[in-house]
């Protein structure tokens, strides 16, 4: 059962957006629910999640030519020929991921939805690489 937080609503909002939402937080107040109910609510047919915890997706997204990531995503049943929503969870387990976000977020129609419990990590790293590209939550 999903029980709406006060900021689902400007997640909501923001989802239609085209800019990365970004939702940092502290471990376990529930970013994960809000993001899967996001894909639930907004993007029920061309979305993907990945948890960063899992090593395997770390390796996905470790690689260094990005258009191996968009054939492997092909290959889980994303369509690139309408806009496709990514969400990536524990993004502080990748440290470069910000640069894979900017590269796809710059080259494909997708829309990002990242979390991370590292405010450290969020502030200094994705802000500087996706710059007019995010909105943190």
């Amino acid at each position: 059962m999903f029980l709406e937080r006060k900021i689902y609503k400007t997640l909501c909002e923001h989802a239609i957006q085209p800019q990365v939402s970004i939702i940092k937080g502290l471990r376990r107040t529930g970013k994960t629910t809000l993001v899967k109910q996001l894909l639930v609510d907004y993007f029920p047919n061309n979305s993907i999640y990945f948890d960063l915890e899992r090593l395997d997706n770390r390796n996905l997204f470790n690689d260094s030519n990005y258009e191996n990531l968009i054939l492997a995503l092909k290959q889980r049943g994303v369509n690139f020929s309408s806009q496709v929503a990514i969400a990536i969870d524990e993004v502080q387990f990748l440290p470069n991921l910000s640069s894979v976000v900017k590269y796809l977020y710059d080259n494909y129609n997708i829309k990002f939805i990242i979390t991370g419990s590292s405010s450290y990590y969020i502030k200094n790293l994705f802000t500087e690489s996706l710059d007019g590209r995010k909105k943190i939550f």
